[in-house]
């Protein structure tokens, strides 16, 4: 009897065992399967956070009207003559070309058919003269390339800042020429012309 009690403690104890070691058995493989999932949720998370993140900056640079295809399509030149305040010649690799900014008028100083320059136009030449002449600059040409005059139809670009807004935000200009297709950014050139009117600024002073 006291053999047969023996025998059965035994096999309890025996099953006892088995039990935790398939009790260890399983939180070993519980606590891997946490770490697996922890592991694939993190991977999720950085993965969208990314993706969230080249998509606001490609929304923003949408927003500013510059993607990165529209940058590398620009023309690189070096400014070496300002004729007054929109108009420069600039040299591209070995040819020399005249530049006409889009959708701004400057004062005239050089027209042969105003014989006296006109209020704000040697300010205006000025102000491009002290902000181009002599720099590197890029060149967004428009969808029409070239006037009558086969200058270059351009917004230019100067350490990234449009050089057309600066000036119309200087009061050295006015907003003109709007002729389709050429007013991809005439709203913003508009609003920076607004903001020079409204603080009388150059040409607008006696206004």
């Amino acid at each position: 009897m006291a053999k047969r009690v023996l025998i059965e403690q035994e096999r309890v104890n025996s099953r006892l065992v088995e039990i935790k070691h398939r009790y260890k058995n399983y939180c070993k493989s519980k606590l891997a399967m946490n770490k697996f999932m922890r592991f694939i949720f993190i991977y999720i998370a950085i993965t969208v956070c990314l993706a969230f993140g080249a998509s606001a900056c490609a929304i923003e640079s949408e927003v500013n009207g510059e993607t990165e295809k529209e940058k590398s399509s620009r023309l690189e030149g070096k400014v070496i003559k300002v004729a007054d305040g929109d108009t420069f010649t600039v040299q591209i690799g070995a040819k020399k070309e005249k530049v006409r900014l889009l959708l701004v008028d400057s004062p005239e100083s050089v027209d042969p058919d105003i014989p006296d320059p006109e209020p704000f136009s040697l300010e205006a030449s000025e102000f491009t003269k002290k902000k181009l002449l002599g720099k590197n600059v890029q060149l967004e040409l428009g969808e029409v390339q070239r006037d009558k005059y086969d200058r270059l139809l351009a917004y230019c670009y100067l350490n990234g800042e449009m050089f057309n807004k600066q000036l119309l935000s200087a009061g050295l200009a006015e907003v003109a020429y709007i002729i389709p297709p050429n007013t991809k950014y005439l709203d913003e050139l508009e609003e920076a012309e607004d903001k020079a009117k409204k603080q009388r600024l150059g040409i607008w002073a006696g206004k």
